[in-house]
């Protein structure tokens, strides 16, 4: 929209006129806090010694820059979740862009995948992994322009930390990421018998959005019935939560917090408009 950029122009104008022009927005303030710390100047209040991340699925490169120079004045530890022991960057559309790249991770039983035919890919990497791993893909190879795990190993003998279960587990759930962790292919071969009662994965078939949520709640409330999980212990993840908020909302508040079939929740990612309806008025605009 052309009122858009003509808008923050004018708030620009307007803060330089008043003097406050010393940091107008993130990238600003990202590029004075590089230059502070590039500079060696000194912290307004002193630093930690240490900064531990966990879990952090996806990070934008601005915080891995931030972070990176942070490291020069502390130490910063990143806790990454990631769903294979193996080089797996091969299996996913893109490799191509990669092929050069140093790699974090050995390649499982020294087979190079990145030589592999594409339409052989299926028989040493599980398609859920090819399917869904391109946003931990995209994000591991940003983390190694700014790891510098290796050259501190070389240089202070400081062990090298993954941490994978070693657990092969029953239930089909339990397979497919077992398959995923030691990157193998789908062979009927390395499955094993699955009990009668084994729910760990199910589909159901709705018609709509808000039939799928009102299924969830369904589901919920029997497994909370039957004891085997609390509401603690369940995440829910959908594409594009924004579309769902509305009917999440409607279908977990029909019933009074005192109601034994309420069921506590929270609705995380939203954007700013889709709970300001200002907002979402004026991107029509």
């Amino acid at each position: 929209q052309c009122w858009q950029p003509r808008l923050w122009q004018a708030l620009r104008q307007d803060l330089h006129s008043s003097g406050q022009d010393q940091a107008l927005g993130r990238a600003q303030v990202h590029e004075q806090f590089l230059a502070a710390l590039n500079a060696g100047r000194p912290p307004v209040t002193p630093l930690p010694r240490r900064v531990v991340i966990f879990g952090a699925a996806t990070l934008p490169e601005q915080s891995l820059t931030a972070l990176a120079a942070l490291g020069r004045q502390m130490q910063v530890i990143l806790a990454v979740p990631n769903p294979c022991r193996y080089h797996w960057a091969d299996i996913v559309s893109g490799r191509e862009l990669l092929r050069r790249e140093r790699r974090r991770q050995s390649p499982r039983n020294g087979h190079d995948l990145s030589a592999t035919a594409t339409e052989d890919l299926h028989q040493f990497g599980n398609p859920l992994l090819a399917a869904w791993g391109r946003q931990g893909r995209d994000f591991l190879h940003l983390l190694d322009q700014f790891d510098e795990t290796a050259a501190l190993q070389r240089q202070m003998d400081i062990p090298r930390i993954d941490l994978f279960s070693e657990d092969q587990g029953a239930t089909l759930l339990r397979q497919l990421q077992v398959q995923i962790r030691d990157l193998e292919g789908i062979r009927p071969e390395t499955c094993t018998a699955l009990d009668d009662n084994d729910h760990s994965v199910v589909f159901h078939i709705a018609h709509s959005a808000l039939r799928e949520v009102q299924i969830l709640h369904d589901q919920l409330l029997d497994r909370f019935a039957a004891g085997t999980l609390q509401p603690r212990d369940v995440i829910v993840m959908v594409p594009e939560i924004g579309g769902f908020a509305p009917l999440i909302r409607a279908t977990f508040d029909q019933y009074d917090r005192e109601d034994r079939r309420y069921i506590p929740y929270h609705i995380v990612d939203l954007q700013a408009r889709d709970e300001q309806p200002l907002l979402l008025a004026l991107d029509w605009l």
